[in-house]
C-alpha cells in the first residue's frame, strides 16, 4: 500500500487465542463476523511528530485511532 491507498476489513468478534509456546494449533473456524467494514487509509507521516510516538514514516487512520509505522521494502514496524 501507498499514500492515498485504503484497505477495507471485516472485522470479527474476540477470540480467545489460548495458550502460548511452541507446537499450538490455531483454529480459525468459529471465527464470527460482526458485519463492520471498517477502513484503513494510508497517510503521509504529520510533520509534526506527537508527543510519545517514536520514530515513523507512515501512519494508518482506523475508525478515528492513527497508528505510527515504519515502512521499508523489506519491513513494516
Amino acid at each position: 500500500m501507498i499514500t492515498g491507498d485504503s484497505n477495507t476489513l471485516q472485522e470479527i468478534q474476540y477470540a480467545d487465542p489460548g495458550n502460548s509456546g511452541s507446537n499450538q494449533v490455531w483454529d480459525f473456524s468459529r471465527i464470527q463476523f460482526t458485519g463492520k467494514n471498517p477502513v484503513s487509509t494510508i497517510q503521509d507521516a504529520p510533520i509534526k511528530k506527537p508527543e510519545g510516538v517514536g520514530n515513523y514514516n507512515l501512519s494508518i487512520t482506523e475508525n478515528g485511532n492513527d497508528f505510527f509505522m515504519n515502512s521499508s521494502e523489506s519491513n513494516l514496524e
